[in-house]
C-alpha cells in the first residue's frame, strides 16, 4: 500500500475525528477517499503479487531444466545401461513439458503487464525487462533441449519412446521461437497518432471543454485504432507533416526535442527508453 499517499488522508480522519464532526460532509468525504485508496492499492498489490507469483514458477522451472539436463549429460555416458536410458527418457520428457509451461507462463506475464500498464507506466516497462530476460532464455533452453537430442544420436543411445516426442519438441521449439517473437514485438511497440484538435477530440483521445480547463489526454474510451503502431527500439523519428505541433502525451523533456525537417515538424526521439518508459502513446497536436 502507498503509505505516503494514504498518510495525509489518515491524518485527516483522525484530525476531523478528534473534534468529533462525524456527521459532517467533510468527514463522510475523507473516509470515502481513505476507502478508495485502501481499495486501489489492495487491488495493485493483488496485481503485483500474481506476477511475482508468475516469475517464481519460471525461475523454478528453468533451474529444474538445468539439474535434468546435467543428470542426463551423466546418464548418456554409461553405454548400454537400460536405467540410464530410461533415466534420459523421463527427464527429456519432463523438461518439454516444462518447457512448454514456460511459454505459457511468459505470454501470462505479458497479458497482466499489459494489463497494468496504463495504470503504472514505469513499472510496466521494468517488467517487460524482466520478461525479455525470461524469453531470452526460454530460447536458450529450447535451443539446449535439441542440442541434447543430437548429441544422444551421436551416441547412438536409442531412445524410441522420444522419437515422437522429438518431433514433437522440433514443432514446439518453432512455436515457441513465433511466440518470443510475437511477445518481443509486443513489449517493443510504442503508438502515436498526430492531428488537429478538432481531430483528436472526435476520436475521444483528448476531451477539453473550454478553453479554461485543461486537456486530459487518453482518458475514457479512446479510439486505439486511430493510433499508428512502431518499433520503439528503432523508431527514432516521427513526421508529423504540420508546420506547428505539440506533444499533449508526458515525455521527459529531455528524452525528445521538435525538429523542424523541410518545414515540417518532426518528434525526434533523443532517449528512446525515458521516452516511452512513461507511455507507450504519443499524442502530438498538429495546426496546418
Amino acid at each position: 500500500m502507498n503509505m505516503k499517499k494514504l498518510f495525509p488522508i489518515v491524518a485527516a480522519i483522525l484530525l476531523l475525528a478528534a473534534c468529533k464532526p462525524e456527521n459532517s460532509e467533510a468527514y463522510k468525504n475523507l473516509l470515502s477517499a481513505n476507502d478508495s485508496l485502501a481499495q486501489v492499492n489492495s487491488t495493485q498489490e493483488k496485481a503485483l503479487n500474481d506476477y511475482l507469483q508468475v516469475i517464481n514458477e519460471i525461475n523454478a522451472n528453468f533451474a529444474s531444466i538445468s539439474e535434468k539436463h546435467t543428470a542426463i549429460q551423466q546418464d548418456k555416458e554409461l553405454k548400454n545401461n537400460k536405467e540410464a536410458t530410461t533415466r534420459i527418457q523421463e527427464n527429456m520428457r519432463n523438461i518439454m513439458q516444462m518447457l512448454v509451461q514456460n511459454k505459457e507462463k511468459i505470454a501470462e506475464l505479458n497479458r497482466l503487464n499489459q494489463a497494468q500498464a496504463s495504470k503504472n507506466a514505469k513499472q510496466a516497462a521494468e517488467f517487460e525487462k524482466t520478461i525479455s530476460r525470461l524469453s531470452a532464455e526460454l530460447e536458450e533452453k529450447t535451443n539446449m533441449v535439441i542440442s541434447m537430442q543430437k548429441q544422444l544420436d551421436e551416441k547412438d543411445i536409442q531412445i524410441f519412446e522420444l522419437d515422437k516426442a522429438y518431433g514433437t519438441a522440433m514443432q514446439e521449439n518453432t512455436e515457441m521461437r513465433e511466440t518470443v517473437s510475437q511477445i518481443t514485438e509486443e513489449l517493443n511497440a510504442g503508438y502515436y497518432v498526430f492531428g488537429t484538435i478538432k481531430e483528436l477530440k472526435a476520436q475521444r483521445i483528448v476531451s477539453k471543454s473550454n478553453i479554461f480547463t485543461p486537456t486530459k489526454v487518453l482518458q475514457g474510451d479512446f479510439n486505439q485504432s486511430y493510433f499508428v503502431k512502431i518499433n520503439t527500439k528503432t523508431t527514432v523519428e516521427i513526421p508529423v507533416f504540420s508546420k506547428k505541433a505539440k506533444v499533449l502525451t508526458k515525455h521527459p523533456l529531455t528524452s525528445y526535442e521538435i525538429a523542424t525537417v523541410n518545414a515540417s515538424k518532426v518528434i525526434r526521439i533523443k532517449n528512446p527508453e525515458a521516452f516511452w518508459g512513461v507511455s507507450k502513446y504519443l499524442v502530438v497536436e498538429t495546426n496546418n
